[in-house]
């Protein structure tokens, strides 16, 4: 299975590395990493409808100027809608596993 490198992650996600007055650049990006979206309650496994409401509020605050890049700290917490779905999703997975592994 091929997988992106961080080049490429950094590319799709608008990723820059901006100067602030410590010794390391600030990495920012315009759309979370794939480790910041896979631990929202938004990673469903596809891309859902409510992943795409999330995306174009998120383009229209772009554009509109209320919003901007952020750092993976920052997304991990934006994107902290409610962990419930999340939690359930695991769930499901897990008896659907043991259920099927009964059966295989």
């Amino acid at each position: 299975e091929e997988e992106l490198t961080e080049d490429q992650i950094d590319l799709i996600c608008g990723t820059y590395r901006v100067r602030n007055n410590s010794e390391h650049p600030s990495l920012l990006s315009w759309f979370p990493k794939p480790n910041s979206w896979a631990t929202s309650s938004l990673d469903v496994g596809f891309w859902s409808a409510d992943d795409e409401t999330w995306y174009q509020q998120r383009v229209r605050a772009y554009l509109d100027g209320t919003k901007g890049p952020l750092n993976q700290a920052s997304w991990q917490k934006s994107l902290r809608f409610h962990r419930e779905p999340a939690r359930l999703a695991k769930g499901y997975e897990v008896v659907c596993s043991h259920v099927l592994g009964e059966f295989l």
